[in-house]
């Protein structure tokens, strides 16, 4: 859920860093009067307007009468929530705080080029497959959507009428010594899935008025979008630019880090150097801040 605010304040002095935070507190305060069960994980300003002149940058400092702030917020189920605080908790391991997966794995995966630019991040895990798209380095839309690469296996299994074991090794692309398949028919069965999940993807599009609009592309990332071709199709289905970031590309020099962990890359990277990151509010560029080499230098500090 992704939904848009805009509340005004009128000052007659300089603009404050008070200011922006009561707006913020304002906004998430009246969309949680408004929407039941939902908890607010992000809210990220789109526009400063400061008497009617729209801003490039946040307008502390400056003097005007009449402040806008166009917000989205990112919003979860609180259900959904509580229930992972509690077993990370059970588990013994101390929250600093929640940050929704689409904003932690963009951080590595897409550089600040395709985000200014606009450019969409799909994360094709097991179960789900998430959707955001950033455009003036900000994240403005983001669904997640239950239909993930397990379909997939789903669907080998009984087009091929094999084990789910199987199914799910003929997937990675390994070899199974038990089952003795054509190429053509498992290849017709994933490529029907992944335009599937490409149909969804599109219509989302459409919806967020980004269809075809995207000069960054679609960067595809997490285990999903490890499959034989996916690239062609996503440029040929969606006309877009489309490529699978791999870890290579951000160390060439080491190799097995698996792209389905960029999320938790995120994470770390958040945590360790963002300490003043939090949920419940963060601008854009503060949050994206950090250079290439810094997420480099982060992450070889845990390779072998």
């Amino acid at each position: 859920n992704f939904p848009s605010k805009t509340l005004v304040i009128t000052r007659r002095k300089e603009v404050i860093e008070k200011d922006i935070t009561a707006l913020q507190h304002q906004v998430i305060n009246e969309f949680l009067s408004q929407a039941r069960n939902k908890t607010v994980l992000h809210a990220i300003p789109l526009q400063y307007v400061l008497d009617g002149e729209e801003l490039f940058a946040d307008p502390i400092g400056l003097s005007g009468n009449e402040l806008v702030i166009d917000y989205s917020l990112v919003t979860c189920l609180t259900q959904h929530r509580d229930g992972l605080i509690s077993v990370i908790s059970q588990a013994g391991i101390d929250i600093i705080d929640t940050i929704a997966s689409p904003v932690a794995a963009s951080v590595i995966a897409l550089p600040k080029r395709s985000r200014i630019a606009g450019s969409a991040l799909v994360d094709i895990g097991s179960e789900t497959l998430s959707l955001s798209v950033f455009e003036h380095d900000a994240l403005i839309h983001v669904a997640v959507i239950p239909c993930g690469s397990s379909l997939i296996t789903n669907d080998l299994a009984l087009g091929l009428q094999i084990s789910l074991d199987d199914a799910e090794s003929i997937k990675s692309h390994q070899s199974t010594e038990k089952v003795t398949v054509s190429k053509k028919k498992i290849t017709e069965i994933i490529e029907a899935r992944v335009l599937d999940m490409l149909e969804i993807i599109q219509r989302k599009l459409v919806l967020w008025k980004r269809d075809r609009l995207l000069p960054g592309g679609i960067t595809l990332i997490g285990g999903g979008s490890h499959h034989e071709n996916i690239e062609t199709y996503v440029r040929t289905f969606l006309k877009l630019p489309a490529q699978v970031m791999q870890s290579e590309r951000l160390i060439p020099s080491k190799k097995g880090l698996d792209n389905g962990w960029f999320c938790a890359y995120g994470l770390c990277l958040l945590g360790d150097e963002q300490p003043s990151y939090r949920a419940s509010g963060v601008t854009v560029k503060k949050l994206f801040k950090d250079t290439r080499s810094s997420i480099k230098q982060f992450i070889e500090q845990f390779l072998p």
